[in-house]
């Protein structure tokens, strides 16, 4: 049997998760790798391959991530993919195979796994929600229900298959909700004041009382229905012409309802917050 030295791998995830414009090469990823105590102090110098293989059906995505995570871990590392973000790749194929030390390899291997599987599972499940939706004309998008630390990732990927961000932080859009509509007194005042920043303006609304309140103001970009019943999308549809937005507990079953004419997106939350990690494992051949 092949015997490594017991390792520990610990990730500090530094800003780059937040910074625009990074690129993979220029990610700052800092791995600390120590010796585990009482460890056996004898470990493979010899190089090994080991496979990266796809245990279902799945769309791969992380490539970049996976990359920089070895690279960390030892730039000698050798790193092959056999399929690039984005594709289909069937139960059991191999994605990639990754030559080098048998330590080395073995403590990167859960970090890289972790980007490759959580980020494969939020792409498979862009493609589920993209096709019940597909012809349509209807635009999917995520929201800022992201786990901290993944916006920088998962905003990469989602602009990747066109799946585009409700709003990409709270400076890109002016967004009026709920609580927010229950502590305005001159609700006229406050959409004329938000227009005047220059910024798209949205307005979620819960029923139809709240709907007639913003539905002829010049001001408002577009309105946001809220868990709306099918029958009161359809009324708002027949007497509005502006960009409607769909929202709340929207899922794969449900989805191809709320695909009506005059309907201009619709909004998944559970897309990067119920994340279904692609089943992946690393394998020493």
């Amino acid at each position: 049997m092949r015997k490594c030295k017991n390792l520990l791998v610990a990730l500090v995830l530094t800003a780059f998760m937040w910074a625009t414009g990074a690129n993979a090469e220029a990610l700052k990823i800092r791995m600390s790798v120590e010796s585990t105590p009482g460890a056996s102090t004898q470990y493979m110098l010899a190089s090994f391959r080991d496979a990266l293989k796809a245990e279902m059906g799945d769309i791969i995505y992380g490539i970049e991530w996976v990359d920089e995570v070895f690279k960390q871990v030892d730039p000698r590392l050798k790193l092959k993919w056999h399929s690039k973000n984005g594709k289909y790749v069937k139960k059991g194929v191999k994605v990639c195979t990754i030559t080098g030390k048998c330590q080395s390899i073995l403590s990167g291997e859960r970090v890289a796994l972790n980007f490759l599987q959580t980020l494969s599972g939020i792409a498979n499940s862009i493609d589920q929600y993209k096709n019940k939706i597909k012809n349509t004309g209807i635009n999917l998008l995520y929201t800022r229900k992201i786990l901290p630390g993944w916006k920088y990732a998962i905003q990469k990927l989602c602009k990747s298959m066109k799946c585009y961000a409700h709003r990409d932080d709270l400076s890109s859009s002016i967004l009026l909700k709920e609580n927010h509509l229950k502590l305005i007194d001159n609700l006229e005042e406050v959409l004329l004041k938000a227009k005047k920043k220059n910024k798209f303006v949205v307005v979620e609304v819960s029923n139809i009382r709240e709907f007639k309140l913003v539905a002829d103001n010049k001001n408002v970009d577009r309105i946001l229905l809220d868990n709306f019943s099918i029958p009161n999308i359809k009324k708002i549809l027949q007497i509005t012409t502006k960009p409607i937005e769909i929202s709340g507990n929207i899922n794969l079953s449900n989805i191809s309802k709320y695909t009506l004419k005059g309907v201009n997106c619709i909004s998944v939350g559970s897309l990067t917050k119920n994340v279904n990690c692609s089943d992946i494992s690393l394998l020493i051949k």
